[in-house]
């Protein structure tokens, strides 16, 4: 009866282990992480240039809203699944 108790705590305790292993960010997407940020900054600038002079505020705000929209997205596509059960 213990050693199968034992068996039982082993296989629980990989279960748990494989659950919560998160996988390592690859270099690729490390490298793309500036990338991301200074390309935001660079096309911003420039795009809310043109913004505030044709559209004004609105128009600035939806410019930066989609950028945030566009890092949060790519930010999110870097998360590691997770195994809902």
């Amino acid at each position: 009866m213990e050693r199968i108790g034992k068996e039982i705590d082993a296989r629980v305790d990989a279960r748990l282990a494989q659950a919560t292993a998160r996988p390592a960010l690859t270099s690729k997407q490390l490298n793309m992480l500036p990338v991301m940020a200074l390309g935001s900054i660079a096309l911003g600038i420039p795009i809310s240039a043109i913004a505030a002079g044709t559209t004004g505020f609105w128009g600035l705000l939806v410019v930066w809203i989609a950028i945030a929209a566009i890092n949060i997205g790519y930010a999110m596509r870097l998360r590691p699944p997770t195994d809902r059960h």
